[in-house]
């Protein structure tokens, strides 16, 4: 199979990608495989955003709570507290 190259953007026709049926299916494989890998990535990253998140706004509260004598409240308090 042939793949003929766009030219890196240099408007000429660059060199042409030979390469088997059989490389192209590994290839698409390969990429598929570093698309997950990728998105697993992200998913941790994410999580560990809201680690931090979540962390940063729990002392938040707490010097409030410690600079007006208040407890601090909670996304779950009552509205009788």
């Amino acid at each position: 199979m042939r793949v003929h190259g766009a030219g890196g953007g240099q408007g000429g026709g660059g060199p042409d990608l030979r390469v088997s049926g059989q490389g192209l299916t590994k290839l698409a494989d390969d990429l598929d495989d570093m698309q997950d890998y990728l998105n697993q990535q992200v998913k941790r990253m994410d999580s560990i955003v809201d680690r931090i998140e979540a962390g940063w706004g729990a002392r938040r509260r707490r010097r409030i709570a410690s600079s007006t004598g208040r407890r601090p409240r909670t996304p779950y308090a009552s509205a009788k507290s």
